[in-house]
């Protein structure tokens, strides 16, 4: 819901009040609180430090100039697909914002929350998450599909307590390398279980394992 919340806030608020509405600060055990969901079936109720987080994360990522300015223009939430020439596989990517340029180029903008947005934490929060292959598989396969090159991809990180503080990061042409390398493992893996039908997991032998 955080994240949701901030990804609202920021790429789409003229959307928030169409599906938040901010309720009493109780409980939501309360009959209060359970009484106001009711009330407004339809929405989804949250309270009102959630509100505030969510504004003053958005205010201070727009605060940053980089970030200020692909936001300026564009449009959010935009799914693009196309066919892996490899595998033939259908694949889609749905970048959080896509910030178009005079040269025809785009450059691709993805939110995220995490506890700590320091660059040199959140580059180990990309290794964890892996959003290196993110930010490779969407600049492949945006441009595949649109036939437009991707001029970077650029994350703007926000932390969920206060303040609130934001970085934009970007990962380095090595990273991207290797997510290039990683996704490409990944497409063959599941294009070639969708062929035979064998979708391995874990092993079929009993594993010893030790404390």
């Amino acid at each position: 819901l955080v994240g949701n919340l901030f990804h609202c806030a920021i790429f789409e608020p003229d959307e928030f009040d169409k599906r938040y509405i901010v309720g009493p600060d109780v409980n939501k055990n309360t009959r209060v609180w359970k009484d106001f969901v009711e009330m407004h079936e339809g929405l989804e109720c949250i309270k009102p430090d959630q509100y505030t987080a969510a504004m003053r994360q958005a205010d201070n990522m727009r605060a940053k100039p980089d970030a200020r300015e692909i936001l300026s223009v564009g449009k959010p939430e935009v799914s693009a697909y196309w066919i892996d020439p490899e595998t033939g596989e259908l694949c889609r990517c749905r970048p959080d914002w896509v910030r178009p340029l005079d040269s025809g180029k785009v450059i691709l903008f993805d939110g995220k929350t995490y506890g700590d947005a320091r660059p040199s934490e959140f580059a180990r929060q990309i290794a964890r998450m892996r959003y290196h292959v993110q930010a490779a598989w969407y600049s492949d396969g945006f441009t595949e599909a649109i036939c437009a090159e991707v001029a970077g991809f650029v994350f703007g990180a926000v932390e969920v307590n206060f303040p609130y503080a934001a970085s934009v990061v970007m990962v380095d042409e090595a990273a991207l390398e290797q997510g290039r390398r990683d996704y490409r493992r990944n497409l063959n893996t599941y294009a070639e279980c969708r062929k035979t039908g064998i979708w391995p997991a874990y092993s079929d032998s009993i594993e010893q394992v030790t404390l």
